[in-house]
């Protein structure tokens, strides 16, 4: 199943490498957030893609799992793969690049539902070169 979900676009990496997501100590860094295990072989997939073009993936997080070790609420579920930009100005070209790189994930686990992407609300103030991938519960394959 984990390599299945690998149905980007073949020049998919090279239009990351070539965008303005920077390189090396330069390049920003997207954070994946699931909410169950079932959705962490989709996330693993868009990480090796992600990594492919030299973006900085560090551990996938299961929030549920990170909420309920610390004793708070789970954060509220996106209903649509979502990328959160701490620096809008900065990176929205990066993060249109990266949600373009996902568009044969959506189609197989997310029904063609686009990634949407969104400005990290202002009350977090961050000014971070990072982007946040949250992943809904993914559909289960359906054979195709």
């Amino acid at each position: 199943m984990a390599t299945a979900a690998r149905t980007a676009p073949a020049n998919a990496a090279q239009t990351l490498r070539d965008s303005v997501c920077g390189t090396g100590r330069d390049a920003i860094a997207v954070y994946i957030q699931i909410y169950d295990e079932r959705t962490r072989a989709v996330a693993d997939d868009i990480a090796a893609n992600l990594r492919s073009a030299q973006i900085l993936v560090p551990r996938i997080e299961n929030v549920k799992t990170t909420a309920d070790g610390r004793g708070t609420p789970v954060p509220i579920a996106w209903k649509v793969p979502t990328l959160l930009v701490h620096r809008p100005v900065q990176d929205k070209q990066c993060a249109a690049s990266v949600a373009a790189s996902l568009r044969g994930i959506e189609l197989r686990y997310y029904r063609g539902t686009p990634t949407q992407v969104r400005d990290l609300p202002a009350s977090f103030n961050s000014s971070r070169h990072v982007l946040e991938l949250w992943l809904p519960v993914a559909a289960p394959e359906t054979g195709a």
